[in-house]
């Protein structure tokens, strides 16, 4: 039967695959390996190269030890709920984008991410007092963060 897009193009190529239903199975079985492999190596690279770019454009805070932060966390409750709690201070630095952050003194640690805060701007009588001694080690890493 002769179609216009096959006068264009051509005919399509007849099947030449297995014709046993057990070879047929098993070149299946290879044909689908193959193309699972592929796409898996596919993703892996589009996933390392997506990391990359962001790593390289991420917005990089200078944010140190004794900084006040707000932490995100949105609500879902309403829509204008206030989506940053806080303040927290800046104990450490874990990594290049983790920081561990606490509400008070002796309260909970929190291992957030840069992108999960942002800096707290006081005016100079509402600043709460830290509970951080910048002194002897302290000092010390402090400026190694």
């Amino acid at each position: 039967m002769n179609h216009p897009i096959n006068l264009m193009v051509g005919a399509p190529h007849r099947y030449q695959g297995p014709q046993c239903t057990t070879a047929y199975a098993q070149w299946l079985q290879d044909v689908m390996a193959e193309a699972h492999e592929y796409a898996r190596k596919s993703l892996e690279r589009a996933a390392e190269h997506q990391k990359r770019h962001y790593d390289a454009t991420v917005k990089g805070n200078q944010l140190k030890k004794g900084d006040w932060v707000l932490y995100y966390y949105p609500t879902h409750t309403t829509k204008l709920g206030k989506p940053y709690d806080g303040p927290f201070l800046i104990l450490r630095r874990v990594s290049e984008v983790y920081y561990m952050i606490q509400r008070e003194e002796g309260g909970k640690l929190k291992r957030v991410h840069i992108d999960s805060f942002k800096r707290c701007h006081f005016l100079a009588e509402e600043k709460p007092d830290t509970w951080i001694i910048n002194a002897g080690r302290d000092q010390e890493t402090t400026t190694n963060l």
